[in-house]
């Protein structure tokens, strides 16, 4: 911010010397210079106040002595980063990654139980990515891991798959894990999911199958004297009888059915 000299020393020729400086934009800048630190807590300001960002610097020497006419300077390697654990050389050799999209996702077979029985679990699904390569992978709740791939293509178009899944795939509550794992040597690639749902279909074979029937008893004679007659009481019977049919489409079912009126449990009998 000033032509103040921040270290002011005699250098001996012919010696390189380690030069490293970090900045802070909403507070300043420090220097350290073979290992000793100047302006630590970055002390020094800058010299427009505080800059939005930074995007270049420069580099220049000045010689000032008597006797001496020619002079060279050297630099032998420059290196520069935004974090702040670097140290020169650390990007000496150029490295590349490929561009990774993973995430997860988490569904749940609804309104299944333990006294069911899943006749089929489908997954549909349709996406498209323009490069690279793409794993759809499923997690195995017996071997406890991610090692079955579902699809591993690449596609171009919302065309739909589908994959048939195992009782190795959910756990005792129904629940299931994904996985897309996408990468690309490219910077910059574009991966798109339309459709991603569980079809899934069950039957109930297990407790209790209860039907509730509701029949009004509407007869005019049997609340003929409720108006007008308060000590009267209702002493006759009512005789309830109906018709059943009583059989069953799936061996899973039992054979064994009750009729229920109140606290009385009646059996009855199969075709």
């Amino acid at each position: 911010n000033s032509p103040t000299y921040i270290v002011n020393d005699m250098f001996t020729k012919d010696v390189w010397h380690h030069l490293r400086i970090d900045f802070d934009l909403t507070t300043g800048w420090q220097i350290k210079l073979d290992g000793t630190q100047y302006g630590s807590g970055y002390a020094y300001s800058f010299y427009s106040g505080s800059p939005s960002d930074i995007n270049y610097f420069d580099m220049s020497t000045i010689y000032s002595g008597e006797g001496v006419t020619d002079y060279s300077a050297w630099i032998d390697a420059l290196g520069y980063s935004w974090d702040s654990n670097y140290n020169i050389g650390n990007n000496l050799n150029p490295a590349s990654s490929d561009a990774e999209l993973e995430f997860t996702i988490d569904a749940q077979l609804v309104g299944v139980t333990s006294e069911d029985t899943l006749d089929s679990v489908e997954l549909k699904y349709s996406y498209i990515n323009d490069e690279g390569s793409n794993d759809l992978l499923i997690y195995n709740y017996v071997s406890e891991d991610w090692l079955t791939i579902i699809d591993d293509s690449i596609y171009s178009s919302f065309s739909e798959h589908s994959y048939a899944i195992g009782s190795d795939y959910y756990d005792q509550d129904y629940n299931l894990k994904f996985k897309f794992i996408d990468s690309s040597p490219e910077t910059y690639h574009q991966f798109y999911l339309d459709q991603f749902r569980i079809d899934y279909s069950y039957t109930k074979t297990g407790g209790n199958i209860n039907a509730d029937i509701t029949k009004t008893i509407s007869d005019s004679f049997l609340n003929r004297y409720d108006t007008g007659f308060s000590n009267y009481k209702k002493l006759y019977d009512i005789t309830i009888e109906f018709d059943y049919n009583f059989t069953k489409e799936l061996p899973q079912y039992g054979d064994l059915a009750k009729f229920c009126i109140e606290a009385n449990e009646y059996d009855l009998i199969r075709d």
